[in-house]
């Protein structure tokens, strides 16, 4: 597969509901990419932390539409995902307390790990009222 073949854009109403939408976009694009192990399986779990996160707390009001670029590279795929929600730099959220999400004290708090453990870079920018995330994930040749 070349460069060009698994590029392309999409963008979905800031609904969880549409989720599954960017997620079969992701695989789809991707099927021919060698990634080793659960590689993809961890991208696209990132992407979907990601997206479920936006949807929830970027849009209070519940309008708005969420866009994700993907770009291979030659050793990497990129994904750039946009939206006009609340500024938010999940670079800058704190660690997961882990024992307390473990032991049940509080639900939730670990999609944002999940994003930064899952993924090889997470570069974040505030773009005029635009969120802008970028995520990259390396693969094997």
């Amino acid at each position: 597969m070349t460069e060009g073949d698994a590029s392309g854009s999409l963008t979905i109403p800031a609904e969880l509901d549409k989720i599954e939408q960017v997620r079969s976009f992701l695989k789809d694009r991707l099927r021919d990419v060698p990634f080793p192990g659960d590689e993809l399986f961890h991208l696209d779990l990132a992407l979907f932390e990601i997206l479920v996160n936006i949807v929830r707390y970027g849009y209070p009001d519940g309008a708005g539409v969420i866009r994700v670029d993907l770009r291979l590279e030659p050793d990497a795929v990129r994904l750039e995902i946009r939206d006009h929600g609340i500024p938010f730099d999940p670079k800058a959220a704190p660690p997961p307390a882990l024992d307390d999400i473990l032991s049940g004290k509080i639900k939730g708090g670990l999609g944002i790990h999940l994003a930064r453990t899952f993924t090889d870079e997470m570069i974040y920018r505030r773009e005029g009222a635009e969120n802008v995330l970028v995520l990259r994930k390396a693969f094997s040749k």
